[in-house]
């Protein structure tokens, strides 16, 4: 039978930062990122960014209030 190497895992991004390289960005920074333009790009009108972002309007303001980011 003939020998087969087994594939090793990279260094690559998915490694995370004990592996020297720079610290990956959590999805759910990425996500509040995200939703901050769409506001912006709405200017402010979480109804047009909750459509936009494909969430129901109270799923929208939920986010908001977890990242600190909602305003009466």
């Amino acid at each position: 039978m003939p020998y087969v190497e087994q594939a090793q895992p990279s260094a690559g991004p998915s490694a995370g930062p004990s592996s020297g390289g720079e610290a990956l960005t959590s999805l759910d920074e990425i996500r509040r990122r995200h939703v901050t333009q769409v506001l912006e790009h709405c200017h402010g009108n979480r109804t047009n960014a909750a459509k936009i972002l494909h969430l129901d309007r109270k799923t929208l303001y939920r986010k908001l209030v977890r990242w600190g980011l909602a305003s009466k």
